[in-house]
């Protein structure tokens, strides 16, 4: 009875490391939820002006709208929320082309375009005034969202946004207009891993290798539409820094000094642009703060709401 049961076990056991290697898909799916468990965001799906567009919420407060970066989608923010979700209520989408929502394949996807989308969204929530946070893509369309729909917005948080146009161009994006180990054409993992992944930090974290797997075929499948829909966002107008110069909201800017994909200096140039608001440069970190150092990042972010204003009131 002893053997039996321990060869069981021993069965069991090799067959979910085996699956773990073999069958990625369900594993990917049972550690994003694991991971959006403990952050405190639940996953839903509604329909906006015909699209389906899938986001996480969660945390009580002051809204904050999290909007990822190009690529990317809601889970970025997975692991800063458990440090904000007590002070502001998370709602995170997946932009139309990305993560689980609508592929949008027809659609345009300049900046405007995607400001577009995203106020016929948070309309069909019901979304009030709102604190906005964006990465990258979508720091600038966090923006230009701010200056369109200015009653929308009470404060931004940018972590290294994309859209500068007078600062020395980043790493990635040269590769990109030069097509030379461009991040956007990804037909292998070895692809993903030398022209994505670890391009994006400086101290890349642990990522399970279902997870890993999963984001690194979504990028080969997508690749073709995805080198369509950066050529509309790269050219899109007017420049970041022509926003915020507009824009008389707090802000705050975080940027990696080891940043490839957005060069730093562009922080420097929007620091001269900004009202009110902070300009904050994290050491030895990469394109993706709030997966590099989220701790940090959080807190930050939580200071610079206390110090303006933006953030909810302490939990009873």
């Amino acid at each position: 009875m002893g053997e039996h049961f321990l060869i069981l076990i021993l069965t069991a056991v090799a067959v979910g490391v085996l699956s773990w290697f073999l069958l990625p898909g369900p594993w990917a799916r049972m550690l994003l939820w694991v991971g959006r468990k403990a952050s405190g965001l639940r996953s839903f799906n509604v329909s906006a002006d015909g699209l389906r567009w899938h986001f996480l919420r969660g945390g009580r407060g002051v809204t904050l709208v999290t909007i990822h970066g190009f690529g990317a989608d809601a889970d970025n923010w997975q692991r800063v929320s458990p440090i904000i979700k007590d002070r502001f209520e998370i709602i995170a989408p997946d932009l139309i082309g990305f993560g689980s929502s609508d592929p949008g394949h027809a659609l345009p996807f300049s900046i405007d375009d995607q400001v577009d989308r995203l106020w016929e969204w948070l309309n069909q929530l019901d979304v009030g005034p709102c604190v906005m946070a964006g990465s990258s893509m979508g720091g600038w369309i966090a923006s230009r969202f701010a200056q369109r729909f200015p009653e929308s917005v009470t404060g931004l948080w940018l972590l290294a946004p994309l859209g500068v146009e007078d600062c020395e161009p980043g790493e990635l994006l040269t590769n990109i207009d030069t097509g030379q180990s461009n991040p956007l054409s990804i037909s292998s993992p070895a692809d993903f891993e030398h022209k994505v992944f670890r391009p994006m930090f400086s101290n890349p974290p642990y990522l399970p290798r279902p997870l890993k797997t999963h984001y690194m075929q979504r990028a080969i499948r997508r690749s073709r539409a995805s080198q369509r829909m950066f050529t509309a966002v790269h050219a899109s107008t007017p420049p970041l820094e022509a926003i915020i110069q507009e824009l008389d909201i707090p802000i705050l800017i975080q940027w990696g000094d080891k940043d490839r994909a957005v060069h730093v200096s562009g922080a420097d140039r929007l620091r001269n642009e900004i009202r009110q608001g902070e300009v904050i440069i994290q050491e030895n970190v990469g394109h993706l703060p709030m997966l590099e150092i989220p701790g940090p990042t959080a807190r930050q972010f939580m200071q610079f709401a206390e110090r303006y204003g933006l953030a909810g009131s302490d939990p009873v």
